[in-house]
């Protein structure tokens, strides 16, 4: 059960890792076996101030960095920051403006499709470990909402894993 974790944080941590960001927090520690060292260097990162637009990608690596470290409760309240903050696709004219003219690093992250079903995978992961099985069908049916908005409409509505889970967790409701 730990190893299938590691990896999969390992993997989350890597996918959100590819984003362009202004700021670089030292994770070698989760990389060496101490995701709690990565914990509080991400920690310690956002006491100094993160930049509106990248504070949805830092709470995700630190929900990450808190899984990965045993402290599901620090992970589900930084998913729901990012999953918040995601979900906000509302901008300003200016922030239009710079999104169609601008360089990608200094966009404000949004996460991708795929990203928003990945924080919903691990919101309704974290909710079903603490028993609340209807907000965990909640998190696994936003997360299918989420699979469908990809704008090329390329990889809409196969993220098989939401589906099952989404399922499981309205049998275990009855």
């Amino acid at each position: 059960m730990i190893r299938t974790a590691g990896l999969v944080l390992w993997l989350a941590v890597g996918a959100v890792g590819c984003q362009a960001t202004s700021y670089s927090p030292d994770v070698s520690g989760f990389y060496h076996g101490n995701p709690q060292a990565t914990y509080d260097a991400l920690a310690a990162e956002g006491k100094r101030g993160i930049a509106e637009k990248d504070e949805a990608l830092w709470r995700s690596e630190l929900a990450s960095a808190a899984m990965g470290a045993g402290n599901e409760s620090s992970a589900l309240k930084s998913l729901q920051a990012a999953g918040r903050l995601m979900g906000t696709l509302d901008s300003t004219p200016h922030q239009r403006a710079r999104a169609i003219f601008s360089a990608e690093a200094t966009k404000i992250y949004r996460g991708d499709p795929y990203e928003r079903c990945m924080n919903a995978l691990y919101q309704g992961i974290l909710y079903y470990r603490a028993g609340d099985k209807g907000r965990a069908n909640a998190a696994f049916r936003r997360g299918l909402l989420a699979d469908g908005w990809s704008a090329e409409g390329e990889h809409q509505k196969d993220f098989a894993a939401l589906s099952f889970l989404s399922g499981w967790a309205s049998y275990q409701r009855g």
